[in-house]
């Protein structure tokens, strides 16, 4: 059996910069496996660039988002999760 893992991206509606893809697995110094951010848990697929909605099946993915202000600008960040934990 592999080590479970977990992945998922962060994309920034305004910076490309700010874009991210994590990958996390179990820690033996922290009992954070699975990592659950605090996200807005509204149904978010409506607002998804279409850019996004045109390479990806977004039945599969669960997606959320949570606001950012950074420099005074307000961002909002969408967390796009495949529905499985993975195992290596």
């Amino acid at each position: 059996m592999g080590k479970s893992y977990q992945m998922w991206i962060e994309i920034s509606s305004n910076d490309a910069s700010m874009d991210t893809l994590f990958i996390h697995s179990p820690n033996p110094n922290e009992d954070n496996f699975p990592y659950k951010k605090l996200t807005n848990l509204v149904d978010v697929r409506s607002e998804i660039p279409s850019y996004l909605t045109e390479i990806i099946d977004v039945e599969n993915y669960k997606i959320e988002s949570y606001g950012s202000i950074e420099d005074g600008i307000t961002d909002k960040i969408f967390v796009i999760q495949f529905f499985d934990i993975k195992s290596l």
